[in-house]
């Protein structure tokens, strides 16, 4: 039944499988408003533009591309594993 599957950047999704992608995403803006301060360097680190961190950060950018959000994901781990 289609009412059990949604699109997510162009990608159709099982709804437990966009419920795990919205709680990385949730956990990353968490992250995020935790580390304002070294934005530039998980910017340079992940490749993601800094405006994009911010805007993804104040809810501007609701559904981020998946590549960013991974990118987003990694740079942080990284930073984390590094302190």
């Amino acid at each position: 039944m289609w009412l059990d599957h949604v699109t997510v950047c162009g990608y159709y999704l099982a709804i437990n499988e966009r419920k795990r992608v919205m709680n990385i995403l949730e956990h990353i803006i968490s992250e995020l408003h935790l580390r304002r301060g070294e934005w530039k360097a998980i910017a340079k680190e992940s490749g993601v533009p800094y405006f994009t961190i911010a805007k993804i950060s104040q809810g501007v950018t609701k559904n981020p591309r998946w590549q960013t959000v991974e990118a987003l994901q990694g740079a942080l781990e990284k930073s984390k594993q590094a302190a």
